[in-house]
């Protein structure tokens, strides 16, 4: 995922070498950082041309779930290697790894570990004497900058040359290229006592920042650049309803069968609330495919309240389930800790010249699960209520305003949110829907999600986690026919109910949302009578639910 863009920088895309015999070369410096160190280079030789650039921040796909991982990466999900946190090593381990990879890398350039003398892009490492010491200590979660605390992954300095390429913060981004490990790209921060003697460069923080060693952040330089439209690992990357026709018809044969398991599941998880689970469904499918004005078309936010907190295990369940069927998926435990303590908005910070991530910097279709069941008495501060005002903005617009300090910008977001909480919650949502629960299987809820995970074998689950990504990308359409239709219907329950019941243009808006979410979870690309009333029925089902506890 692209996390931050640097500025432009310039290269020689080619320039004239002599070697030591008194020969002229031509050599060029694309898809690599630095030039030929064993020629004596004329830069203002006629021949020389300098081009530019573009220069991304990436890093691995925030949330994604540990399936997905598992399927592009076997050895990142292998039992048997440790999962430790860089920032947890020791400085003695963490300085034996970074030597041991910067050995390995000298030999990976043309020439030697000396063409830092002669870089062109980045400021060079400063030299070690007897006066001067290097202190090669960086806090690499700062460097590394991913959005979600503690999460696991790599970063990479992408460089793409091709300007027709366009990419934007927060696309997912698949890069074929050239790896980049030379030792001498890094920027290390020099000592105290260098300082003291005015030595230090004023944009040094910035340098490093930019410029950290490679073997905690390497180089690619772009041969081919594809964005991609989804990450299930087991679907093709570029794919449409129209180039893999296949693919689709494949799932749209058993989608019937399907669809039912997936309801037994939620039903089965959600404490035996087959109404709640048809909403989870419609919400698993939801996506943003339009934007009208201020309005975010095919969100569908849902709030499900009555959670069981005497139940320890709904929740975690829950999460487990959700992570094990979607590619995306990050619970957010709504303490106040979190609330006041962690930035949920990237911020630019311009003495490093970078933008610092937040918790909300998430790509496309990753599933946010606020659980407000976590949160207990105290005081919002005012990060606490920044926190919440933007929670607030993507639930309702789907939008993040980024703070740059002298103002924001906003940046549109598609991340489907699921809401849990005892009561009605303090943030809004498009549904609120009570659970209905079953109290007998409160007590043997553990049991019930380790029977679901047996229930979910790995080709049921992979069929589902199809299932789901499939439903999202598939068109749809709504007939003329079938608008006069709801118009009439419309105007009618308008005139039958009491005007203290009657259908709102709200209510309409959200029952064509969720009939287009149920057609498409049934395979269809059109809407029916027979699913309009489905989606009338689920509604009223609803709004008693909450009109019950009201009273």
């Amino acid at each position: 995922m692209i996390q931050d863009m640097f500025d432009p920088e310039y290269f020689f895309d080619s320039y004239e070498g002599e070697t030591s015999t008194g020969e002229k070369v031509m050599k060029t410096g694309r898809f690599r950082d630095t030039i030929d160190a064993t020629l004596q280079t004329n830069h203002d030789s006629l021949t020389t041309r300098t081009m530019d650039r573009m220069s991304y921040y990436c890093i691995s796909v925030p949330a994604e779930s540990p399936w997905v991982k598992k399927i592009q990466n076997p050895l990142l999900s292998d039992k048997n290697s440790p999962d430790v946190p860089v920032e947890s090593l020791s400085a003695s381990e963490a300085r034996l790894s970074k030597r041991s990879l910067e050995e390995d890398d000298v030999n990976m350039e043309d020439g030697s570990s000396n063409e830092a003398n002669k870089r062109l892009c980045t400021s060079p490492t400063p030299a070690t004497t007897e006066n001067s010491t290097l202190t090669p200590t960086f806090d690499s979660k700062k460097i590394l900058n991913f959005p979600i605390p503690n999460e696991r992954g790599i970063g990479c300095i992408v460089k793409v040359y091709d300007e027709s390429e366009h990419f934007s913060l927060n696309d997912i981004v698949s890069f074929v290229g050239i790896l980049s490990l030379a030792p001498s790209l890094a920027v290390v921060p020099r000592s105290t006592s260098e300082t003291e003697e005015g030595m230090e460069d004023i944009f040094l923080e910035e340098q490093v920042a930019r410029n950290p060693s490679p073997s905690l952040v390497p180089r690619l330089h772009v041969i081919s650049a594809t964005k991609v439209s989804h990450c299930n690992a087991l679907l093709p990357q570029a794919m449409s309803q129209s180039s893999h026709p296949n693919v689709f018809s494949e799932i749209m044969r058993s989608v019937k069968d399907l669809r039912q398991n997936l309801l037994s599941v939620f039903t089965e998880a959600l404490l035996g609330d087959a109404l709640a689970a048809e909403y989870m469904i419609c919400h698993l499918i939801s996506s943003v495919y339009m934007r009208r004005e201020l309005m975010a078309l095919g969100k569908l936010s849902i709030n499900l309240t009555n959670v069981p907190t005497s139940c320890s295990g709904f929740v975690p369940g829950l999460v487990n389930l959700l992570q094990h069927l979607t590619t995306k998926c990050y619970h957010l435990p709504l303490t106040l800790q979190n609330l006041n303590g962690l930035p949920f908005i990237p911020r630019k910070d311009y003495t490093m010249n970078r933008l610092v991530s937040g918790v909300l910097q998430l790509s496309e279709n990753t599933h946010l699960i606020l659980d407000e069941t976590a949160l207990s008495t105290g005081t919002l501060d005012a990060n606490g209520v920044k926190n919440v005002n933007a929670l607030e903005n993507l639930i309702l617009w789907q939008k993040l305003a980024y703070d740059f300090h002298y103002h924001q910008i906003e940046y549109n977001a598609n991340i489907p949110v699921i809401i849990l909480s005892e009561g009605k919650s303090l943030l809004p949502s498009d549904v609120l829907v009570p659970l209905k629960i079953k109290e007998e299987k409160l007590s043997s809820y553990d049991n019930m999600i380790s029977a679901i995970f047996t229930f979910l074998s790995e080709d049921l689950s992979n069929k589902l986690r199809k299932y789901i990504t499939i439903c999202q990308m598939m068109e749809y359409t709504l007939t003329e026919e079938l608008q006069n239709a709801i118009q009439q219907d419309f105007v009618l329950s308008r005139q039958a109910e009491s005007s203290s019941h009657s259908m709102t243009a709200n209510d309409l808006h959200l029952m064509l949302g969720l009939a287009r979410l149920l057609s498409l979870s049934y395979g269809e690309t059109t809407l029916s009578k027979e699913i309009w009333g489905l989606v009338r029925n689920m509604e009223t089902e609803r709004k008693q639910r909450i009109s019950q506890i009201r009273r």
